[in-house]
């Protein structure tokens, strides 16, 4: 079988009709350089790619963990805030207990000082009477004396 054989149109052992096959392996070589060079610049960008998907991974677990980090400090707040709450409202009703105490403690103390008011007053008007009595008695007793001193 030599090359002059033609099969299918073209010489079995040349790839390239009319060229030897060393001629043909340059013209290879350079198709394959024009392929590689074609994928240096396809390497490049998938590169890039590849930097750019790591950098936003990073991004993204960053921003996860931030995420998580405000998540944990909005659930310590919302604690801190339930047991002030609880705190705040224990105390007002300690408040409100001592409030309702004082004023019954309030109100009692302002009925003895009303009894004790009134048993003023009536002591009062007892020794207005007494003294009325004893003004009376000391002008009788002067009268007497003065009809006394004429007999």
């Amino acid at each position: 079988v030599g090359m002059t054989d033609i099969a299918d149109g073209r010489a079995r052992r040349s790839s390239v009709p009319g060229m030897s096959p060393c001629q043909a392996s340059g013209r290879t070589s350079l198709a394959s350089r024009s392929r590689l060079s074609l994928d240096v610049p396809e390497a490049a960008a998938r590169s890039r790619l590849e930097r750019a998907c790591g950098v936003a991974r990073e991004c993204l677990a960053a921003t996860s963990r931030r995420a998580r980090r405000d998540l944990e400090d909005c659930k310590l707040r919302a604690s801190v805030a339930r047991l002030e709450r609880e705190h705040v409202q224990a105390e007002l009703a300690a408040k409100e207990r001592d409030k309702a105490a004082l004023t019954a403690r309030a109100a009692s103390l302002g009925a003895a000082i009303r009894a004790a008011h009134a048993r003023a007053q009536e002591s009062e008007f007892r020794r207005a009477a007494r003294d009325q009595e004893l003004e009376e008695l000391r002008a009788e007793l002067r009268a007497h004396r003065v009809a006394a001193a004429k007999t």
